[in-house]
């Protein structure tokens, strides 16, 4: 699958789109491809995403994020328990020479990443998938998509069945 950064309309930020497969080297370091770093610009953060992915994000997203994290009511419990594993696999990685970082332990065991993986652009960030967890949730999405056109066709054909 091919990747690519398109540039928004009216000067907004740059948004990230598409994928790639990648494959840790073996001291478990990796690139930002080229076409997504351009968008991270400085720095960015890798913090743990939804489901078993990693998010990356901005240097400035990651600002504006540990500032969110500041205000939370320290009496809401169940925010300070999300903030509290937010913080614990907060990750800047320090960059190479070559543009190389070692994606940390932690994080790959969270996103049961061994070697190989799949990173997309989701329009205001990037996930790291491992790739069989990838290839996993595709299959259920498809399933559900695959199920949930039927019922869209069924409707139709009923109401079409029943001069509605």
């Amino acid at each position: 699958m091919a990747f690519q950064i398109e540039e928004q309309f009216e000067n907004e930020d740059l948004s990230f789109t598409g994928g790639c497969d990648y494959q840790l080297d073996d001291k478990f370091r990796m690139k930002i491809p080229a076409a997504f770093s351009k968008g991270l610009g400085d720095g960015f953060a890798i913090i743990k995403g939804i489901g078993k992915s990693l998010k990356v994000i901005t240097k400035e997203e990651a600002k504006k994020l540990k500032q969110l994290f500041r205000n939370i009511n320290p009496y809401d419990l169940e925010a300070q328990a999300y903030k509290r594993e937010i913080a614990a696999l907060w990750d800047e990685p320090k960059v190479d020479s070559q543009g190389r970082f070692v994606l940390n332990q932690r994080l790959r065991q969270i996103a049961n990443i061994n070697r190989s993986m799949v990173i997309n652009g989701v329009f205001d960030h990037l996930e790291i998938w491992a790739k069989e967890e990838h290839e996993l949730r595709q299959l259920y999405n498809e399933k559900e998509m695959n199920a949930a056109m039927k019922a869209i066709y069924d409707t139709e054909v009923n109401k079409v069945k029943n001069g509605i």
